[in-house]
């Protein structure tokens, strides 16, 4: 029988009370792709980066003394994992070898959860319902996760049947469907979604962004559970999909987190084994050298923590979207208004809207990736204000604030 859904949010943090930043691709072992990173000087560097939650790639039927290596080194370095138990999206899962496992997963601090699937379709669902129900008695505070597959897929990759030909993306009623039949069958607790929005050319994004960020995080919501994001990283298909820009990275942070969602996934921490898509530039290079895109996650994640901790205590409400968004934000969920804002001057911002005690917060995002922006926020009446940019924190009494942001990046604002 279906269940019904239910209409609060439940969130998710780590154990430590840490926003969630998600490192997929964890600090691989020898058998990965021939390097040996399971030392202390690639789980510095994670802790380092401000990446607080590793996917190891470490299977625990193919090397588990390599995974409990892994393990150990989470534990040193306080960084959690969501370990590897995808053979519970199949109807061949083992209990008795589960059990034995998981009597040393609880022996480590640093577990989080388990990764029942990755991009499972509606064929899958009866079995984790089953499977869950054998194992939700035994795992304790552990958490189950699911990653699931876009709004960019087609209907055969989701529903089952044959694909061939050019596969056209599901349309948008339909992957609403596809969620809810998820979230019917499957009783978990954080999920995901591949989502990459920035293809060849800088600066443009593929226009049904934030309608697939909205529509899972309402499915998600009225379902109870939480809902985490991927901020693209890593280049594969020889750019189809590139590495980001910082003020990119900046932008798919920021805005998810104005939408509601409640933890971020880097794709991917360490650049994953080259296979049909030619995967290059993740924030380590297989061979363990940081690039780049480390650097910018490095700043990107500095920056959340200055916002979150507010963010987290409080509860979301919906997000305004005013002027060029980038990506076309749907006018269903617009709530064009909220709290004390009477009027908004800008060529673009998004402003996540949450209330913790009766006293609204604005997360108010540049969503330009190539220009600063002002931003004007007219108030009804005169108000207390904490200010959060970066570095900088003011408080000042004002009707009327003027941001300067720059591209990509946050401000948040406190009613006090």
């Amino acid at each position: 029988m279906k269940k019904e859904p239910i209409t609060h949010k439940k969130p998710i943090e780590l154990p430590d009370g840490r926003f969630v930043k998600g490192g997929w691709v964890g600090v691989p072992n020898v058998d990965y792709n021939g390097f040996d990173g399971l030392k202390d000087e690639y789980f510095e560097d994670v802790q380092a980066s401000g990446v607080n939650l590793l996917f190891p790639v470490i299977r625990p039927s193919d090397n588990f003394a390599d995974l409990e290596k892994f393990l150990n080194l989470c534990d040193k370095y306080n960084i959690y994992a969501i370990v590897p138990e995808e053979e519970f999206g199949t109807e061949d899962a083992d209990m008795q070898a589960f059990c034995k496992r998981l009597e040393v997963y609880k022996t480590h601090p640093s577990v989080f959860g388990i990764n029942l699937s990755d991009e499972p379709g509606v064929d899958k669902f009866p079995v984790f319902e089953k499977n869950i129900a054998k194992i939700r008695p035994l795992i304790g505070n552990l958490r189950i996760y699911v990653n699931h597959m876009s709004m960019y897929a087609a209907e055969c990759q989701l529903f089952g049947g044959e694909c061939k030909g050019i596969l056209p993306e599901v349309p948008a009623p339909r992957y609403r469907e596809f969620l809810d039949m998820f979230y019917s069958h499957a009783d978990v607790d954080a999920v995901s979604y591949d989502f990459y929005p920035f293809r060849h050319e800088k600066g443009v994004c593929h226009q049904k962004y934030f309608l697939q960020l909205c529509i899972a995080r309402d499915v998600a919501v009225r379902y109870g559970k939480p809902l985490w994001n991927f901020t693209q990283v890593t280049s594969w298909f020889k750019d189809t999909v590139r590495t980001m820009t910082y003020s990119e990275i900046a932008w798919l942070n920021n805005t998810s987190v104005a939408c509601g969602v409640t933890g971020i996934q880097y794709f991917c921490y360490w650049t994953p084994k080259s296979t049909v898509e030619d995967f290059a530039s993740g924030m380590v290079t297989p061979d363990g050298r940081k690039t780049s895109s480390y650097y910018f996650v490095k700043e990107a994640n500095r920056r959340l923590d200055k916002i979150m901790p507010a963010v987290m205590k409080a509860d979301f409400v919906g997000t305004v979207a005013f002027g060029d968004t980038l990506c076309y934000f749907p006018d269903e969920y617009n709530l064009l208004v909220f709290g004390n804002i009477k009027a908004i001057g800008s060529e673009g911002v998004l402003i996540g809207c949450y209330v913790k005690d009766g006293r609204n917060l604005y997360l108010v995002v540049n969503t330009s990736v190539f220009e600063r922006r002002v931003a004007e926020i007219h108030f009804s009446r005169t108000l207390g204000f904490k200010i959060t940019d970066g570095d900088r924190t003011e408080t000042l009494t004002a009707d009327k604030l003027v941001l300067t942001i720059s591209e990509g990046e946050a401000v948040l604002i406190e009613e006090i």
